[in-house]
């Protein structure tokens, strides 16, 4: 059964705010100065204070009532005692996947929505996550879901368009019109919904939910930049491979879809991949969500969103064969799209769309099991969530 979380409504922050300023002031007249003290934090959880040399942020991306409602909103947060503050929001039209640049301090941004289709880029402050709007370009193909980067190259997946947008940035985070744009299929049938790059930056994989295909990209430094190879393969009809990752040695790559409960597993050699293992996510329906690596390798977590059997499903992975074994189910409230890791494996937060909520899990980083927490975060309508670890 999982905790009610104690939740901070960002209506309600500054009204918090006030009296705690209050009482940590008195606790620190009042304790010797201050030297040694405990702290209640926001969201629940009291720890002894620590001093590190690093900081998280996590930036939280909304849908609000309608999607050109949405919005980001940034948080920092303690390493330790996961003490947390918001820091600011900024308006975002369908801000439903976010990927950080190279230089970890430019933020690319998918506004999926069919029409005004555009990807946006912002400044990111590495000490408190506030984010500038820097640049909007249109993909030309409709409802982007998913965007990544190599450092030179910024891709989006066109889900509604059927099709894939190649821009570039600047060293300002400036994006250019998109100058390659392919398209795979039909609209309406070919629904890409993801596209990762290789660590080199060299090749790209994408999947195709309508086609049920993964489809494989060559980068190039000249003319043309993407080319589509034969490098392809196909899946059972009606699986909608959603979303891929790699691992880091970009060995193995990951599918979990959307209209199968299942988790496919490749080895990859050189952009061709070899089914080696689908196995099941132990729940009944449709509904496949995120995917994601604990950082380390060693497991993996996928969310399932169907009504009453909504959670996050974990799996040991063997990093020498890739194979994937079932370990454990943590029930979630209602619709978790998207969840994210926290930098040192110690935390998961999952965003719960039509609870309005972001909550937290304790991750065991030895046993890759999850336990709820008395943390959330109350937003409209939460999709995507970027947890990443800055210096002091």
């Amino acid at each position: 059964m999982i905790n009610s979380p104690i939740e901070i409504n960002m209506n309600t922050y500054a009204k918090i705010l006030r009296p705690a300023i209050v009482a940590s002031l008195a606790a620190f007249l009042t304790t010797g100065c201050g030297l040694l003290r405990q702290t209640t934090h926001e969201y629940g959880d009291e720890a002894t204070e620590t001093t590190t040399d690093h900081h998280y942020v996590m930036l939280v991306g909304s849908l609000g009532s309608t999607p050109e409602e949405g919005e980001i909103q940034s948080f920092t947060l303690h390493p330790v005692t996961m003490a947390m503050e918001h820091t600011g929001t900024v308006s975002a039209a369908s801000p439903s996947f976010m990927v950080l640049g190279k230089d970890r301090r430019t933020l690319f941004v998918t506004n999926e929505m069919v029409r005004e289709s555009t990807l946006s880029s912002y400044k990111l402050d590495p000490s408190s996550g506030e984010l500038s709007l820097l640049s909007k370009t249109y993909t030309i193909g409709e409802g982007p879901t998913y965007v990544t980067t190599n450092g030179s190259f910024v891709v989006s997946a066109n889900y509604a368009g059927g099709s894939i947008s190649l821009t570039e940035s600047d060293s300002r985070g400036m994006l250019a019109p998109v100058d390659w744009h392919i398209q795979i299929g039909d609209k309406g049938v070919s629904h890409p919904h993801s596209v990762y790059f290789t660590s080199d930056g060299s090749q790209l994989f994408a999947t195709d939910l309508g086609l049920d295909k993964v489809l494989h990209f060559g980068i190039h430094t000249d003319t043309p930049p993407i080319t589509l190879d034969a490098n392809q393969i196909t899946l059972p009809k009606g699986s909608g491979p959603r979303h891929i990752i790699l691992s880091k040695n970009d060995k193995f790559a990951y599918v979990v879809c959307e209209f199968t409960p299942q988790i496919f597993v490749y080895r990859n050699d050189n952009g061709v991949l070899t089914e080696i293992q689908r196995i099941s996510t132990h729940r009944t329906g449709k509904s496949g969500g995120h995917i994601a690596l604990s950082h380390d390798g060693h497991f993996l977590y996928t969310s399932h969103r169907d009504g009453g059997q909504d959670a996050i499903i974990a799996f040991r992975v063997d990093k020498q064969s890739g194979r994937l074994t079932y370990l454990s189910t943590t029930p979630t409230g209602r619709h978790p799209r998207h969840f994210a890791i926290s930098p040192d494996d110690s935390y998961i937060a999952v965003a719960q769309r039509d609870d309005s909520l972001v909550s937290f899990y304790k991750r065991d980083r030895k046993s890759g099991e999850l336990t709820p927490m008395k943390k959330a975060i109350r937003t409209d309508r939460p999709v995507f969530i970027l947890w990443e670890s800055f210096d002091n």
